[in-house]
């Protein structure tokens, strides 16, 4: 069980295989759909992944049970590094106060959004009042449905006390605004985080190991042409109708502003229909909330796998975003409703 979960141990060996496994006796489970979904984990392009010393192509690989947790891997492949390393950089970025308030009874959603904006008028009546700017994001997201909701208060500011102010004054809804307001909870005040992701050229890098300069290879040569992208599966007409759940596994997280989504079918012959299933328009009706975005669907026939990009789907990202799931790790089980037209 998870309670005594194990780390996962790679068996490699020189022919370029591993087998996956875990120590004896502890919990989790190494199978073909977990190794399948971790080896597609925020990957973007399954055929262009940047380490430093390969340009990693995971489209061929092969995965199959080799045993009780025992998994085999092969057939991955690969091209030159590129000329860069990849690089973060984060900066202080404002202030952000956070509160979770539960409106419980009728109407419970609709009381929500007006205390919502009650509350942040509220307070830019009183910044106002000081002197200090308007707030720089204020947004309120439900959590729930039906009679019971939980209203997730978010504002940001470049002033700390503007942020102090309002995780005070929300307390008043309790007595002052709409009935069945109950006792907010998870009040917080922090600092704005912001992120930005990109490559830097090797040459410029001076790498130290125990404090010593260590020699870096800045031996290159990927091309994005160099990659042979597979032949796209069509479906056949389908004749009946399943969920993704049925025919395949899935895992989503993201990086930066980008959501990816691993997708594997349960069986080979499947992943043409889910393919076909899984369109942007189709992703766009599904998942209205993620506002605009752009999807690019890559194909991993190893493994019978699709992965999915959607590009713009979660502005801010893990930093910033104010969604009730800034790492994004709800879409794919999202999707496993989706229905699916096969065979």
């Amino acid at each position: 069980g998870w309670a005594t979960i194990g780390a996962p141990i790679a068996e490699c060996h020189a022919d370029g295989t591993c087998v996956i496994t875990k120590p004896k006796g502890s919990g989790g489970l190494v199978s073909v759909g977990t190794v399948s979904e971790q080896m597609l984990y925020e990957v973007g392009d399954p055929q262009a992944y940047f380490v430093p010393d390969v340009t990693c192509d995971f489209s061929t690989v092969r995965i199959a049970q080799d045993g009780p947790d025992r998994v085999r891997v092969s057939g991955a492949t690969g091209h030159p590094p590129t000329a860069t390393l990849k690089a973060c950089a984060t900066w202080d970025d404002g202030w952000r106060a956070v509160a979770y308030q539960p409106v419980i009874g009728k109407d419970a959603a609709a009381k929500a959004v007006k205390q919502a904006e009650a509350l942040f008028e509220r307070g830019r009546l009183m910044l106002r009042g000081r002197n200090l700017a308007n707030w720089r994001r204020a947004e309120m997201v439900p959590i729930g449905s039906g009679e019971e909701v939980i209203a997730k208060l978010v504002v940001e500011h470049d002033d700390m006390l503007a942020c102090q102010m309002f995780a005070r004054e929300q307390f008043a809804a309790i007595s002052a605004m709409a009935p069945g307001t109950s006792v907010a909870f998870g009040v917080t005040i922090q600092p704005c985080m912001s992120l930005i992701s990109f490559l830097v050229d090797k040459a410029s890098v001076t790498a130290t190991l125990d404090g010593e300069p260590c020699p870096l290879s800045t031996v290159s040569g990927f091309h994005p042409a160099m990659i042979q992208r597979p032949d796209t599966p069509t479906a056949p007409p389908g004749t009946q109708t399943r969920t993704l759940e049925d025919l395949a596994f899935a895992r989503s997280g993201e990086k930066g502003e980008t959501i990816n989504v691993g997708v594997i079918a349960r069986r080979p012959e499947w992943r043409p229909a889910l393919r076909a299933a899984l369109t942007e328009e189709a992703l766009r009706d599904w998942l209205p909330d993620l506002g605009a975005f752009t999807c690019q669907l890559y194909d991993v026939p190893g493994c019978h796998a699709l992965n999915l990009v959607l590009e713009g789907a979660l502005p801010g990202g893990l930093n910033a975003s104010q969604r009730l799931d800034p790492a994004a790790k709800s879409i794919a089980q999202r999707l496993m409703r989706l229905p699916v037209r096969i065979e």
